[in-house]
């Protein structure tokens, strides 16, 4: 059963064998639901989203299942696939709204599922911690620099082995820390998390500076042995990422909006799935938009309906746009299914 407990208490648990999952949260809706007293244990049930640098995206199968959730986001099968999808492209906060409107006895079960989206693949296991959830704290109980926000969890299973995890963001980066608690050993590979305007600058593994790694860190995760620590430490100190392409989602956005061209190259070996993406954002947006490889293979837009187009070549900054711009569609859709309820006369 999955306690919810005050760092306090955490502590105290720690000095006992990890028995059960416990979680630390800072401030959040997250943290309220799973305040919650908890029902029946409950199986969520089998949903599966493809990992977002697999070529099913290339095809319609995981747009399609994306879209047909967004119909019935009420459905509590409909908001795991929600979740899991903002996990897959690695959209914390999203994810961590999705996960709070779940059914509470589905939480327990989906914790390891959430926190570090496990997968194992020729053997080798990878796992993506997920940020904490930004607190709401009264600006008025703090001065300067925002505090940091601290997520802790501990008896976190990964097949025979239970692991505990910390995840801290500050104003200079992102820390996780991972321990072995029980079962035997474990390597892995960890990739470190970041906000959606950040980007890692220095990388340190245990304190040791390391080249960037996309596919992830190495880790052993064993026991002590004399006199060294079990804790692995993984710093990651980040700088803002610098935004270029628009706010779709934005109140401000013109209506009617223009056409939206995504621009790429002719010999982009991604092109499928900017062209899948299309026609998700074509269809929850509920505008034209389209891929082109030559500005001189231009729609013809009606009068005064200039296209909005968006430079996505391939580079390294590619992959985050495309991700953010598609998540901006799902929170369109999403706000369009909110009813407003008339006031009684």
């Amino acid at each position: 059963m999955l306690s919810f407990l005050t760092p306090a208490a955490l502590l105290a648990l720690a000095l006992t064998a990890p028995l059960e999952t416990a979680l630390v949260l800072p401030p959040s809706a997250a943290a309220d639901f799973l305040a919650e007293a908890p029902p029946e244990a409950a199986t969520p049930p089998n949903a599966h989203v493809p990992d977002w640098s697999s070529s099913a995206w290339q095809a319609a199968g995981p747009w399609d299942a994306w879209a047909a959730a967004l119909e019935t986001p009420d459905e509590p099968a409909a908001r795991l696939h929600l979740m899991l999808n903002a996990r897959a492209l690695g959209r914390s906060e999203a994810a961590w709204g999705h996960f709070a409107r779940l059914p509470r006895a589905w939480a327990e079960p989906l914790l390891v599922e959430l926190l570090l989206a496990p997968t194992t693949n020729e053997g080798v296991t990878t796992l993506r911690p997920l940020l904490p959830p930004v607190p709401v704290i009264d600006a008025a109980t703090w001065k300067g620099l925002p505090p940091k926000r601290i997520m802790t969890a501990t008896g976190l299973n990964l097949g025979a082995t239970q692991v505990a995890l910390t995840v801290e963001v500050a104003p200079e980066g992102v820390e996780v820390r991972l321990t072995w608690q029980a079962g035997p050993p474990l390597d892995v590979l960890v990739q470190i998390p970041t906000p959606d305007d950040w980007k890692a600058r220095l990388v340190y593994v245990d304190w040791d500076r390391t080249e960037p790694e996309p596919d992830g860190y190495a880790l052993h995760l064993a026991p002590a042995e004399a006199d060294d620590d079990p804790e692995h430490t993984l710093w990651a100190r980040c700088e803002a990422e610098r935004r270029t392409w628009p706010r779709l989602d934005d109140p401000r956005f013109p209506i009617p909006a223009p056409p939206v061209v995504l621009q790429t190259t002719p010999g982009d070996p991604d092109l499928p799935r900017l062209r899948q993406a299309a026609t998700f954002l074509s269809k929850t947006l509920g505008l034209s938009v389209e891929v082109q490889t030559s500005r001189a293979a231009a729609t013809h837009p009606a009068p005064g309906r200039t296209p909005l187009r968006i430079d996505l070549p391939p580079s390294d900054h590619r992959d985050l746009e495309l991700r953010d711009l598609v998540t901006q569609a799902e929170r369109v859709a999403l706000a369009r299914r909110v009813v407003e309820i008339p006031t009684p006369r």
